[in-house]
């Protein structure tokens, strides 16, 4: 699909679009999100800590969506000139994935998010590291005790995110180069509808 033709099909249907390109099926982030959030509210330190494995995976789909929303306000934004930009794959590394997004635009509460994000990844590095030591049933892990608040804080910032990103996208497609190009869109089709 050209350039021009995947934009306006983008722009018909922006964020069905846009969150179907971050995942055709939700379930199961949801259900590791949710799970990720009860756990962190146990009094077992086994079950905080699983809590952080889990959110520390949730916290990377949620990097990406934010960096698929910010690739496509990036795209409204400098339109009519073109930029393409590399998907992310299930396989990249979270350094990889965090620098892109660190690397891109502003949002509501960005640097906040990502000092959050590296706070829990630090946790979840050391809690990790500190799982193979032979007293680690004994280990008292101060991070745990407030994990809750850090997630809940991570997800409050990104829900805020994706709405300034959201945001930001409804008042770049006003711009008149691309509601022209919508347009010129719809005629076309009127009259390739006429011809059958």
């Amino acid at each position: 699909m050209n350039y021009e033709k995947e934009l306006i099909s983008y722009l018909k249907n922006t964020f069905g679009t846009l969150d179907y390109e971050y995942t055709d099926d939700t379930t199961n982030a949801s259900i590791l999100f949710h799970n990720a959030i009860e756990f962190s509210k146990s009094k077992n330190s086994n079950e905080k800590v699983l809590s952080i494995i889990l959110y520390h995976q949730s916290t990377i789909e949620m990097m990406k969506q934010l960096i698929i929303y910010s690739n496509f306000l990036v795209k409204l934004l400098v339109y009519p000139n073109k930029i393409r930009y590399k998907k992310i794959q299930d396989d990249d590394s979270y350094s990889y994935i965090l620098n892109t997004l660190e690397n891109h635009i502003s949002f509501k509460n960005k640097d906040s998010l990502l000092s959050d994000i590296r706070k829990l990844n630090k946790i979840r590095n050391t809690i990790s590291h500190y799982m193979f030591q032979d007293d680690y049933e004994s280990y008292s892990f101060f991070e745990l005790n407030n994990i809750n608040k850090l997630l809940e804080s991570i997800f409050n910032k990104f829900h805020e995110g994706i709405i300034d990103l959201g945001n930001g996208i409804k008042i770049a497609k006003q711009r008149d180069e691309l509601i022209k190009l919508i347009k010129n869109s719809n005629e076309h089709n009127k009259s390739n509808i006429t011809r059958e």
